[in-house]
C-alpha cells in the first residue's frame, strides 16, 4: 500500500507526501517492532515473566529508534536525520526488524531470569500453585 501511494506521489510530484509517508512508515517500524520477538520469548521460554516482557520491548523501542533515524534518510537523500558521527547504525535498513526481535527475546530472557520468574502474573504448575 505504501509503495503504491509513493508511486503514486511520485508520478505527480508531489515529494512532501512522500516524505511524510515514509516518515509515517518509519514511526510504524518503531512502535511494531519486537514484536515477533515478543511472542518467540512467550512462546520459546515458558518462565518468562511479563517483566522480561516489559524490559525488552522498550530496549527494542529504543535500538529501532536510533537505528531508523541514524541510518535511513529522507527520501532523495542519502544523510540521515540524526548523525552522530561514529556511533551510526552501519548495516543494511531491513536488518533493524531482525535485530529488534532478537534484542527482546535476548533481553526479555535476561530480564525474566534476572528476577526469578517472581512476577505476579507468572503461572507455576508445581505444589505450592495446589496449595
Amino acid at each position: 500500500m505504501v509503495v503504491l501511494l509513493l508511486n503514486r506521489a511520485e508520478r505527480r510530484g508531489q515529494s512532501r507526501f512522500r516524505a511524510v509517508t515514509f516518515s509515517r512508515a518509519r514511526s510504524g517500524l518503531v512502535v511494531s517492532g519486537g514484536t515477533l520477538g515478543l511472542f518467540a520469548l512467550g512462546w520459546l521460554f515458558p518462565k518468562a515473566t511479563s517483566k522480561g516482557a516489559y524490559t525488552g520491548l522498550p530496549v527494542c523501542m529504543l535500538f529501532t529508534l536510533w537505528a531508523a533515524l541514524t541510518r535511513v534518510g529522507m527520501p532523495d537523500s542519502q544523510i540521515p536525520l540524526l548523525d552522530p558521527g561514529a556511533y551510526n547504525f552501519l548495516w543494511m535498513p531491513m536488518t533493524i526488524g531482525m535485530i529488534g526481535h532478537v534484542l527482546v527475546l535476548g533481553v526479555g530472557y535476561a530480564a525474566s531470569r534476572g528476577t526469578d520468574g517472581a512476577d505476579s502474573g507468572a503461572h507455576s504448575d508445581g505444589p505450592a500453585a495446589a496449595g
